[in-house]
């Protein structure tokens, strides 16, 4: 418990890094490379982002078939069985995208037929190391699951936090010395490298586990396969409803609307990042309960801790946005950017509703019924593609999220609802009240109160300020004294301690 916890504030402190990073060196980049220099680096990175699509979720696969061979009490060969059988199915991914990589890296000046001969050679060199790089990264990401299915919580957040400030300091140095794009690509391909053996080091050594090609087991694969192939799905779907929505737009609207509408997803995706935190460090838990087949009220509680967590930081973040989101827009993008305010809250409304119960995927790859979700996730990207191409021409970009938002109450919320509790027996409507209970009555009153006052002062720097301040102030002292459980009160204490204590 103790452990998980630990990771759970390491992982938060990871995601936040990342945001903040992030930010500092898109900006970073355009500056000391330039709109060319950069934008060649960031055509290449996009066609490389597709390739992510046949990740197939192997680290996810990985933790839950090691949890569940840990909650059997299964034989060491069995758990090396299913670790050598997801690691082959890994390389021959690795390999598939390998050679996905070569057809491109021969096509790329037919593809973008623009550039000149010596922007596609540079390219096509730039295209070697950022596929070196995800092969790389995507076998430490099967390796990171073996480490979770172990429940060895701090381990995978702390080598990423290590990895994102190594990384951030050697391209920070090297750009300053070297203006090419080119730079990024060769110190994300060493670092990962250096990740990577990191990560099979542990394993072999601290987790002393064996893995090889030869111990492919054809059950485990037959296993395997339907959770491997709901998460490339789900992640075909995610790709999609990032993408297309902006596609459309782009077609039946101006560059500046789609301009409008990415900057409100990319707020909603640093917000979806903060909430998905507890599902994967919760799983290993929630998988074992469901294969030693727990008793209700105790798989319950271990649902419904998590859920508790999921809801706290996101609802905040979501009524802090609420509150503060309009003057932040205006400070960093500009006044007419005001309607990426509009977007990211439609989308983050129902997504929270959405996320506040988002840990009950992990029962559903226990049960291996993965899949069930994603035909729903199938069903309401189509739907979502149909009605943002009639809704665009009626309400323009506010169209596009409002058929995203309803797509998302229909499919993910309704129906997936109704799925777990008819199909799995999972008291959906017990599980919200308790998982709402002290936290979103304190939410509205905090963020009303504080929206009403933000209103009212006409300096955007002086409303963020004033507004976030009553915000918090107000929603934490009601939720300290009249929501947090017994339990909270705790972690809080805790938490409170070590902040306080830190570098004594």
């Amino acid at each position: 418990m103790k452990s998980r916890n630990n990771g759970l504030i390491l992982s938060y402190l990871n995601t936040v890094l990342n945001m903040i990073i992030g930010f500092f060196l898109s900006s970073f980049f355009v500056k000391m490379l330039g709109d060319t220099e950069y934008g060649l680096y960031q055509m290449v990175t996009s066609f490389v982002g597709y390739l992510v699509l046949l990740e197939f979720g192997t680290g996810t696969a990985m933790t839950r078939n090691i949890c569940k061979c840990r909650a059997q009490n299964s034989s060491e060969d069995e758990i090396k069985k299913n670790i050598s059988t997801i690691w082959t199915i890994s390389l021959i991914l690795a390999l598939i995208i390998t050679i996905a990589s070569v057809f491109f890296y021969l096509k790329i000046g037919d593809v973008y037929h623009n550039l000149t001969l010596k922007q596609v050679s540079y390219a096509q060199i730039i295209l070697l190391f950022e596929v070196l790089y995800m092969v790389i990264s995507f076998l430490s990401n099967t390796l990171n699951g073996i480490i979770l299915g172990f429940e060895k919580y701090k381990i995978g957040p702390i080598v990423s936090i290590v990895r994102l400030l190594i990384r951030t300091f050697l391209i920070v140095g090297c750009i300053i010395c070297f203006r090419y794009a080119i730079v990024i690509a060769i110190v994300d391909c060493l670092v990962s490298l250096g990740v990577a053996v990191f990560i099979l080091i542990y394993c072999k050594k601290n987790l002393i586990i064996s893995f090889s090609v030869r111990d492919f087991d054809i059950i485990v694969f037959k296993d395997t396969l339907p959770l491997c192939f709901a998460m490339f799905i789900q992640v075909l779907v995610n790709q999609a409803n990032s993408s297309v929505d902006q596609f459309i737009i782009g077609i039946k609207l101006s560059p500046e609307q789609v301009s409008y509408y990415s900057i409100g997803l990319y707020i909603y995706s640093a917000f979806s990042s903060l909430t998905t935190v507890p599902i994967t460090l919760y799983g290993p838990q929630i998988v074992s309960d469901v294969t030693k087949k727990s008793e209700k009220p105790i798989l319950l509680e271990h649902l419904i801790v998590p859920s508790r967590i999921i809801t706290l930081i996101g609802s905040t973040v979501l009524f802090a946005f609420f509150v503060a989101g309009r003057q932040f827009i205006a400070i960093f993008y500009g006044n007419n950017y005001r309607i990426s305010w509009y977007v990211a809250l439609i989308i983050m409304f129902p997504m929270m509703i959405n996320m506040s119960n988002g840990i009950l995927v992990n029962v559903l790859d226990a049960l291996n019924k993965r899949m069930s979700r994603s035909y729903v996730l199938i069903f309401t990207t189509v739907s979502n593609i149909v009605l943002t191409i009639f809704w665009i021409d009626k309400w323009g970009v506010i169209g596009a999220c409002l058929a995203t938002a309803v797509c998302t109450i229909i499919g993910q919320i309704l129906l997936m609802n109704i799925y777990y509790s008819i199909k799995l027996k999972i008291p959906v409507m017990y599980m919200y009240f308790r998982t709402f209970k002290g936290i979103l009555v304190p939410q509205i009153i905090s963020a009303s109160l504080a929206f009403s006052i933000g209103i009212l002062i006409k300096n955007n720097y002086i409303s963020l300020l004033i507004s976030s301040l009553i915000y918090i102030a107000i929603f934490g002292y009601l939720f300290v004294r009249f929501g947090a459980q017994h339990n909270e009160k705790i972690m809080l204490e805790k938490i409170k301690r070590k902040f306080f204590n830190f570098g004594r």
